[in-house]
């Protein structure tokens, strides 16, 4: 975002991004779009002159390559000249874009012009935004509030970066990146703040954890972020008294029911089942969808007499049917469990061991469960 130099066109007053909004909607659509037609067009022609004259004339080739250079030079000439030439196609660009733009006096710090977005969000209209100062929306008391240091930086490096808040009418807090360059405005001396709302970027941060972390049909955590959620809960239990017992889950004949009801229904199977696991669990435990039709529970600091009680559950989960949009179909499940001591436990090694016991409940019909019980 960091900016060198911002120069603007005036248009003789102070509402610069504010004049003819109803026109700023659609006045760089049109010229761009029929220039980036002409262009492709042009150049389009051009290389196929240029390749049939190639085939020709192997002699001229050198030739006709400079011509279509210098073809295509004009076209783009032509084309970036619209921004420099057309001052209501500009004006546009700069007020539909996504960042808040302010043109602020350097002196008074007052507010001469911004965009859409610098009013809207902020919740004030233009005009309120004109009889204020840059610094009564910012609520910063470190950098950007010393002005007048601010003024001595930006004239020397000629643009700074910094992050800071801002208020909107209701005083409520935006986390924000202010980007502050010198630019002229109606041939005098300005600062240009360009300011982004951090906002959306920790949107988009939170966005790609979900993707990378939870299962998209369920909901659950998957195996990429299980191992690490179950180390701190366990660093956590560290010391307590009491056993870690791990479920792995499985569900019987899965593949066969997607094959012979579709994939629509068993995507119902396993949400209705990942929903009511879900319940099982207490706040410090951990469930995770590990694979395709596989769960893997852990509950920590549970007493002997507790570990009954909650295999039981995990049991019940299966023996009500599960509803569909079209069937009422019985589920059932293969369970391995695993207790293990809670000060003694090599995670990877308690998952391969309830691994191997869930193998060895298929061996049974129906919902069915083995036991891994470490020798202590």
């Amino acid at each position: 975002m960091k900016i060198i130099k911002i120069i603007l066109w005036g248009s003789g007053n102070d509402e610069l991004f504010y004049e003819n909004k109803a026109k700023h909607c659609v006045a760089y659509k049109l010229p761009i779009d029929i220039i980036r037609i002409i262009f492709a067009v042009a150049v389009y022609v051009n290389f196929l002159f240029a390749r049939n004259v190639s085939s020709n004339h192997g002699s001229v080739k050198f030739g006709v390559n400079q011509h279509v250079k210098r073809i295509t030079k004009k076209l783009a000439s032509a084309f970036l000249s619209v921004f420099k030439n057309d001052e209501t196609t500009f004006q546009s660009l700069l007020f539909n874009t996504d960042d808040a733009i302010y043109i602020i006096n350097p002196i008074s710090m007052k507010i001469i012009g911004c965009n859409r977005n610098a009013f809207g969000r902020l919740q004030y209209s233009y005009n309120e935004m004109l009889r204020m100062r840059f610094s009564q929306i910012d609520s910063t008391n470190g950098a950007i509030g010393r002005w007048n240091e601010i003024i001595d930086l930006v004239e020397r490096k000629k643009s700074i970066t910094i992050e800071s808040t801002h208020l909107r009418k209701d005083n409520s807090p935006i986390p924000v990146e202010v980007n502050i360059s010198v630019g002229r405005y109606n041939g005098s001396e300005c600062f240009v703040a360009i300011v982004r709302d951090l906002r959306l970027q920790e949107l988009d941060k939170e966005k790609l954890w979900i993707e990378a972390n939870i299962d998209p049909l369920t909901r659950l955590p998957n195996r990429r972020i299980f191992k690490d959620k179950l180390i701190k809960i366990l660093d956590d239990n560290m010391g307590v008294d009491g056993f870690v017992v791990m479920f792995y889950i499985d569900i019987d004949h899965f593949k066969k029911l997607n094959d012979t009801l579709g994939h629509s229904v068993g995507d119902e199977v396993l949400v209705t089942v990942a929903h009511r696991l879900k319940h099982c669990i207490r706040g410090d435990d951990c469930i995770a969808r590990f694979g395709g039709d596989e769960f893997v529970m852990v509950f920590t600091g549970l007493k002997s007499s507790a570990i009954s009680p909650i295999t039981n559950k995990i049991k019940g989960v299966f023996s009500e049917k599960v509803k569909t949009r079209e069937y009422l179909l019985n589920v059932n499940a293969s369970i391995g469990v695993g207790v293990f001591d809670t000060n003694n436990l090599d995670l990877d090694m308690g998952i391969d061991l309830v691994d191997k016991a869930m193998y060895q409940a298929k061996k049974s019909n129906g919902t069915s469960i083995y036991f891994h019980l470490e020798e202590m």
